[in-house]
């Protein structure tokens, strides 16, 4: 899921940490980043909900100093595993967990549990995990299912033709079964295929997508020209194994695009399958993939309207709302 920051979001200004320290002034919220997550998806995510909070919020790398605040927002769960492990959160400030997907091995399991039990609340991108979770021991109490948004100006809506590319739109790691996608398009060879994201030409697969005369490899594409992008493609497929998204999926809806998705991550909580999209199994084999793809093009519903309600207004009023819940406590041990 990692992804460039949308150029849209490069003019944010907000003082800086060391401001408000000189300042002594404390934030609404704090979002943690991992310094290894600088300029992706998950930075993305802490400014657009800095940007949208109805309160004063900053972005800070790394749980080192992290500044006082009402509540901070750790962008992914080792950085509150790492928090806890240093006694660096804030004293009285709530803490709120993203969580993705599942990184870690079944024996690490055990604390991660812990760690997200005396979180304040952990803030699930999918119901798909939020249930991974409860069956890990994580309390019911501590789960909130909330999908971040994208911003529905900058992806807006087109008419599909019938003739439009279909887009893949993923940076590549093994869990993104890039072959599946290959072979697909290797079986449509009277379909234009375009892939945005970073990595593809030089993974394994590079050779492979390089001879396929109907893939158009855009490798690394600055995130500002995606829209544009989308707006020449009438399908959206992604044969992910594991997602916590993924985001594009949400980007390609918003646009209009009709979406041919693994049923993993949000997808069964954004895809009305046959209506709004078309979901497979996560095992599926390429054979049946393809038809999917074809169908997907039959379709003229507006999928847009089942996603328009997910902005990032709307993902930063649901952590607001934790902010000013009086009924919340902080953090647990910290």
């Amino acid at each position: 899921m990692c992804r460039r920051i949308a150029s849209s979001l490069a003019g944010f200004t907000r003082r800086s940490a060391q401001e408000l320290r000189a300042a002594t002034v404390s934030a609404d919220l704090v979002c943690v980043v991992s310094p290894r997550n600088s300029g992706w998806v998950l930075e993305s995510i802490a400014r657009s909900l800095v940007h949208d909070l109805p309160g004063e919020g900053l972005v800070h790398f790394g749980v080192a100093e992290i500044p006082s605040a009402r509540a901070v927002y750790y962008t992914h769960y080792s950085l509150w595993m790492d928090a806890l492990r240093t006694n660096s959160h804030p004293p009285g400030a709530k803490s709120i967990v993203f969580f993705t997907h599942p990184g870690h091995r079944a024996r690490r399991w055990p604390a991660v549990v812990i760690a997200l039990n005396r979180a304040t609340r952990v803030f699930s991108m999918s119901s798909v995990h939020a249930r991974l979770l409860r069956r890990a021991g994580v309390r019911p109490s501590r789960l909130r299912v909330e999908i971040p948004g994208v911003d529905d100006r900058m992806f807006s809506p087109h008419e599909r033709t019938g003739h439009g590319a279909v887009l893949v739109s993923s940076a590549y790691y093994a869990r993104k079964a890039g072959e599946k996608w290959v072979e697909v398009a290797r079986s449509l060879p009277h379909r234009h295929f375009v892939v945005v994201g970073r990595g593809w030409g030089s993974s394994p697969l590079g050779n492979a997508i390089r001879s396929l005369t109907n893939v158009e490899l855009l490798d690394g594409v600055d995130y500002s020209r995606y829209p544009a992008i989308y707006a020449g493609c009438d399908v959206f497929l992604s044969t992910s194994t594991l997602e916590g998204g993924p985001m594009p999926l949400l980007e390609a809806m918003m646009s209009n695009v009709f979406p041919v998705a693994s049923a993993t991550g949000f997808g069964p909580d954004v895809v009305d399958h046959g209506r709004t999209g078309l979901l497979f199994k996560v095992r599926a084999r390429p054979h049946e993939i393809v038809p999917l793809v074809e169908e997907a093009f039959e379709s003229t519903f507006r999928v847009r309207s089942g996603v328009e309600h997910l902005t990032p207004a709307r993902y930063a009023s649901a952590v607001w709302s934790e902010i000013e819940d009086r009924q919340g406590r902080a953090a647990d041990g910290c």
